[in-house]
C-alpha cells in the first residue's frame, strides 16, 4: 500500500469546496487536507516532494489574445514558479493552450 498526503490550498473557499466534493467521488478524501489559505503567504513555510500549480489566468479576456505569457497571470506566472520552485523542484504548471511555450523553457527561467 503506499502512503501519500497532499495539501489542497486555494484562496477561494468555493474551489476548496469543489476540491473536497472531487476528492469525496474519488474516495480520497481521507489523504488530503484542504486549505483556504493564500499559497504565497504559505510557501516558505511549507515542505513538499512535488507542486501541482494552477494559477488564475486572468478571466475570460485572456482567451482572447492570440499567445497568453506568464505575466498576465494576475500573480505573475513567474512570481508563482519561483516561490514554488523554494518549495520543491518537482512542479507542474497547468496553463492556457495559447501559452508562449518560450517562456516556459528552462532557458527562460533560468
Amino acid at each position: 500500500m503506499s502512503i501519500f498526503s497532499v495539501v489542497a490550498i486555494d484562496i477561494d473557499p468555493v474551489k476548496i469546496d469543489y476540491a473536497k466534493h472531487n476528492a469525496g467521488i474519488y474516495g480520497v478524501s481521507d489523504k488530503i487536507t484542504f486549505m483556504v489559505a493564500d499559497f504565497m503567504e504559505l510557501a516558505p513555510a511549507l515542505q513538499a516532494d512535488a507542486i501541482f500549480l494552477s494559477p488564475p489566468w486572468g478571466g475570460r479576456e485572456c482567451m482572447n489574445c492570440k499567445i497568453f505569457k506568464l505575466d498576465m497571470i494576475p500573480l505573475n506566472g513567474f512570481t508563482v514558479f519561483e516561490t514554488a520552485a523554494r518549495v520543491s523542484p518537482n512542479i507542474c504548471f497547468y496553463l492556457p493552450r495559447h501559452v508562449d511555450l518560450n517562456q516556459v523553457s528552462f532557458n527562460e527561467l533560468d
